[in-house]
């Protein structure tokens, strides 16, 4: 066999694995994991879903009859402290080096990318908080779901345990976020091309009995399949 077919063979291969993970990523985008969900009826809680079309982030009341975020986060420590009186909390995951040297997408670098997928050094949270219910935010897409009290627990328990702690029990702040409402805290977990921010947002959406796809890794798949038995509102 000649060097020319060696290497003819060798880039039908290549193409072949490649168009192989497109059509597996693309089933996996379009698939829900639960084709029919029965209907609930007690759907007292309320959360949301927020996207920008690359991130996605759990929103959650700071009090219901279930859950006081109060007992679990020191709302004073949620940005510079100018405003406490927080209703709803803004809650996502990601890598640590990615979320603290990109503060917008206009700041998003190849290089921040590549290390958070291959390299990263850990994660964090970023917490906002907002005085209420946001219904719409400048670039982002934003549904409403209802949840039953034990899956808004479960949720809860999913993302308490995601944050990281220190001796006595409390989060820790890595830094004051780039808003005056918003700060990051250490996380469990590493970042990866396999588990992303948004991977990390359909586990604790599936911890809540909501539908996700089989392949989470991007946003608008998470956004896609967003419905678990009660009824869904689109600001």
């Amino acid at each position: 066999m000649s060097r020319r077919q060696v290497w003819k063979r060798i880039a039908w291969y290549v193409g072949i694995a490649i168009v192989s993970l497109v059509l597996m990523l693309t089933i996996g985008y379009m698939t829900p994991r639960q084709w029919w969900i029965a209907p609930q009826t007690d759907c007292a809680v309320e959360i949301g879903v927020n996207s920008n079309g690359f991130h996605t982030n759990l929103i959650v009341p700071v009090q219901t009859n279930q859950v006081d975020w109060r007992s679990r986060l020191t709302l004073a420590d949620i940005g510079d402290g100018s405003i406490q009186d927080y209703q709803y909390l803004s809650i996502g995951w990601g890598d640590r080096d990615f979320y603290l040297q990109t503060p917008t997408i206009q700041d998003l670098k190849i290089s921040t990318v590549v290390r958070a997928m291959a390299f990263s050094a850990g994660s964090v949270l970023h917490v906002q908080g907002y005085p209420t219910r946001p219904q719409r935010l400048p670039g982002f897409t934003i549904k409403i779901l209802r949840l039953s009290p034990p899956n808004y627990r479960a949720l809860v328990q999913f993302i308490d345990q995601s944050f990281q702690r220190d001796y006595q029990g409390h989060p820790i702040i890595v830094k004051r976020g780039y808003r005056p409402n918003s700060s990051f805290y250490a996380a469990n977990g590493h970042y990866s091309l396999i588990r992303t921010c948004n991977t990390w947002t359909a586990d604790g959406l599936r911890a809540a009995q909501v539908n996700t796809p089989l392949w989470s890794g991007l946003a608008p798949a998470v956004m896609l399949h967003l419905r678990n038995g009660c009824p869904v509102e689109t600001p």
